[in-house]
This record gives C-alpha cells, structure tokens and sequence, in this order.
C-alpha cells in the first residue's frame, strides 16, 4: 500500500477461479514516521520547471504510461537497485521547497550520484516511456507485467528507446540533473499502475531509509 491508506485492519478476500473456493486474510496498515525535507532550489529552475505548460506535459504525456500494464510478468527475478550512491529523499516524505511547504508526498526514493553514473533496470520489462519532460527532464516508464511499473526521472542521457524490451540489470539511462532537480541523482519509483509504493520492500524487503 501507499502513505494515503488509512491506519486500521483490513480483510482481503481472495477467490480460486478455477476452483471457486474463497479464502480471507487481515492485514493491518500501521503508521510511519514520514520525515519531512527542506529544499531550497534556485529560482531561475523553479520557475522554468514547475509552471503550467511542464504540469499540462506531465498530465499528457506521463499520467496515461501506466494505465496499461502486460497480463504476465515479463521476468521472474527479484528487483534491484537501478543505482549506486546515497539516499536523500525517502519514499513518503513531506517537503518545503523555498519555504513553502508542498501539498504532495514524495513518490519514490532519491539517490545521490555522480553525473554519468550509470542507471540499470530494476528488472526485465518493456519500455513505455522514453522521453524528456519539463518537468522530470529525461524519463524513463518500464512495464515489468501485472501491474508493475519502474520509474527513473532526471536522467542525464537515455540510452534505450521506447517499446523496447529490457532485461533485469541493462544499462538504461546515466545519472543526470535534467528536470526540477537540485543536483545530480537518480529519483525512482516502483508503482502498481499509478499508485506509487515503497520501493525498498521489492528490492530489500523493508522500507529504505537515511538509517538503513
């Protein structure tokens, strides 16, 4: 789930297709200490970044990507991390970008690297989107099969095309600082369609943090 569910006990009831037999199970949604960041970025990209005509873009060109997934998984492996370097944004945090606190949720994890550093697929799938937004500077969707999508924003160069397929641990993209960016680093984001999720719980089993 994402940071909008509510806290409580959920029952989810699961039904065989082929054999009709139900069964259910409870799950309990616990809170998180979200952390909430402070960013100051210069003016000048502000405001060539973060304006009308970048967020009329993201809604046309980005929203629809992940409407539509392939029925079966297109690889079986687990999910790695598509970079190597720090950890500076946590999935789920709240920000203040030049003081004002913003009305969104952090949607995936930011990782600081080196410009040019190279970003990898997280896992095998088809490439959906591949293309340089105002907004999130070059970007790449990629569909893994029922539902899952990859994210990788603010990329310095791509190096794959759209429809076309990946393997788990292909070069993709190198780090970059295209977009509405402070610095060179890599922001990614595993979704189920477009609700976004924890990314550490696919590739670690546990939420990534700046502790862990």
């Amino acid at each position: 789930t994402n940071y909008n569910t509510a806290m409580g006990k959920y029952a989810l009831t699961f039904k065989n297709t082929s054999t009709g037999e139900t069964y259910s199970h409870e799950l309990e949604v616990v809170s998180r200490d979200f952390k909430v960041q402070k960013l100051t970025v210069d003016p000048n990209v502000e405001a060539s970044t973060r304006n009308d005509e970048a967020y009329a873009e993201f809604r046309r060109i980005f929203n629809p990507v992940r409407t539509e997934s392939h029925m079966e998984k297109y690889g079986q492996d687990t999910f790695i991390l598509p970079t190597m370097g720090r950890l500076t944004t946590e999935f789920g945090e709240s920000r203040t970008v030049n003081g004002a606190l913003t009305s969104y949720r952090h949607n995936g994890i930011d990782i600081a690297a080196p410009r040019g550093a190279e970003v990898v697929a997280t896992n095998t799938g088809k490439v959906m989107l591949a293309y340089k937004l105002i907004l999130t500077g070059n970007t790449i969707i990629i569909d893994h099969g029922e539902g899952l999508f990859s994210v990788y924003e603010h990329l310095d160069s791509l190096n794959v095309e759209k429809d076309q397929m990946v393997e788990r641990g292909q070069l993709i993209g190198k780090v970059g600082s295209t977009g509405f960016s402070t610095g060179p680093h890599l922001h990614f984001m595993i979704s189920y369609y477009d609700i976004n999720l924890e990314p550490g719980y696919f590739i670690y089993g546990e939420s990534l943090t700046k502790e862990n």
